[in-house]
């Protein structure tokens, strides 16, 4: 829940749209195209003989894939969730906003869960309750003028647990994102400045530890494009921070990233390129010493959708892991 005070809860309505699958919805959010009903997801081990794909035994999952099956209504919504790990249930209210989502785990260790969620007038949420067996969890929303998020107050048996606050511009860029333990102890504090253009410039973070005390900052840089090109990531001084790089194509679409480490002795180089649909096609990881480097390709089919339905995923020119989507439409 740590993201929702950004995402979701303080900055956004949560309600749901009602209109096109161009709206922001949850196939959108999953990068697909089209209406879609179901996706279910399989990984298996393969090989490659003259050419010939060999597809052997099923596994759970590899690297960020793994099984699952996902069910959306006509609007977009998941109504349906399930991994080997658990099922999720989706509940909307006759304006189709998200009021109740059930997770139930496939281990008997684990109780099941619940999130309740209510909204004003606005359809803006105003609180959520988590529960399950033997616990509960409030989390209470309080809104601006602007029915914008300002504070989130975190409660367990009526104490306060977490409190985060949100501080706006005039523009609407949140200059300030605050987290305090129980009521005002500090925990992260962030603040933001802003380019006319409302483009971030910097992001001060100070994160009170238990064993220290951290202070950095992100700093941002663009093209004429306002298209993000460099950030200086957990920023200290010049020797001590890690180098951010990104191209674009003509058509200002991302298509290569590189993570470069700077002021060790020794550290690894990361890159990643992607296709006109931002699929991961290439992942490398390359020291700065002799070792050599891990290179991971992956190779996409796709359907008439444009939503891929089959990734070959190889390291080192060797076959690792086949990823074969099934998706139906509405």
């Amino acid at each position: 829940m740590g993201i929702l005070i950004i995402i979701c809860v303080l900055v956004s309505s949560c309600s749901k749209p009602t209109n096109t699958l161009n709206e922001n919805n949850d196939v959108s959010e999953y990068g697909l195209n089209g209406h879609v009903k179901f996706i279910e997801t399989n990984l298996y081990y393969f090989d490659v003989v003259n050419d010939s794909v060999i597809i052997s035994q099923e596994m759970n999952h590899f690297d960020f894939d793994r099984y699952s099956f996902k069910e959306f209504n006509k609007d977009g919504f998941l109504t349906f969730e399930k991994t080997h790990e658990s099922e999720l249930s989706y509940y909307y209210d006759s304006a189709k906003r998200l009021i109740r989502l059930t997770e139930k785990y496939n281990s008997e260790d684990l109780p099941s869960v619940s999130y309740e969620y209510t909204y004003n007038q606005k359809d803006s949420l105003t609180k959520i309750i988590y529960k399950n067996d033997n616990f509960e969890r409030k989390m209470e929303i309080e809104r601006d003028e602007n029915n914008r998020g300002v504070k989130r107050t975190d409660y367990v048996s009526d104490t306060i647990q977490m409190t985060f606050k949100v501080d706006y511009d005039k523009s609407g860029n949140i200059i300030k994102e605050n987290t305090y333990l129980k009521k005002s102890k500090p925990s992260k504090l962030i603040s933001r400045t802003f380019s006319n253009q409302n483009l971030i410039l910097t992001e001060n973070i100070t994160e009170f530890r238990s064993y220290d005390t951290l202070n950095y900052k992100n700093i941002y840089s663009y093209n004429e494009d306002s298209k993000v090109i460099e950030i200086k990531n957990n920023f200290i001084d010049e020797t001590n921070y890690t180098k951010v790089i990104k191209e674009y194509d003509d058509d200002g679409k991302l298509i290569e990233e590189h993570w470069i480490p700077k002021g060790s002795r020794n550290f690894v180089v990361t890159t990643q390129k992607f296709d006109k649909y931002g699929n991961t096609i290439e992942f490398s990881r390359t020291p700065n010493d002799d070792t050599e480097s891990d290179v991971w390709i992956s190779k996409y089919k796709f359907d008439e959708k444009e939503n891929w339905i089959e990734k070959q995923k190889f390291k080192n020119a060797k076959p690792a892991v086949l990823v074969k989507r099934k998706i139906e439409y509405y």
